[in-house]
């Protein structure tokens, strides 16, 4: 099974850069053979240890949580939500925040999105 993300209309990696304001991005089954129905996959950061950390929700009135439980269709068709950077989790270096993608039956990893998470520091309080 292969999944691909995009967060806002973009798939390339110049573009993957969050703040901690949600933006729309959207998940769908590429690679379905074999799979009769929908597939319950769970976005999750990869690893919640280091680098930037990342939230998830179905819409923007629901509260950011570190994972999403969302149900793809075999036909293809892209799945919205919305992702931001979590508060006082920004990123150490590019791309170190990712997105993984997994089955959720199986835990088999379907699919994993680089990011990086990037603020704006406040100047007057630089050395």
């Amino acid at each position: 099974m292969k999944a691909t993300i995009t967060i806002e209309g973009a798939t390339n990696a110049g573009a993957n850069y969050l703040t901690w304001t949600p933006v729309r991005g959207n998940v769908r089954l590429e690679d379905t053979t074999g799979t009769a129905g929908p597939v319950a996959v769970t976005l999750r950061n990869r690893n919640t240890s280091q680098g930037g950390q990342i939230v998830f929700a179905k819409t923007l009135q629901e509260t950011m949580k570190d994972q999403l439980s969302l149900s793809l269709p075999v036909d293809g068709s892209a799945v919205d939500f919305f992702v931001a950077g979590m508060f006082k989790r920004p990123s150490v270096a590019d791309n170190d925040a990712i997105i993984e993608v997994v089955a959720s039956n199986a835990q088999l990893k379907a699919s994993t999105k680089s990011l990086m998470v990037r603020i704006r520091k406040n100047a007057n309080t630089l050395t």
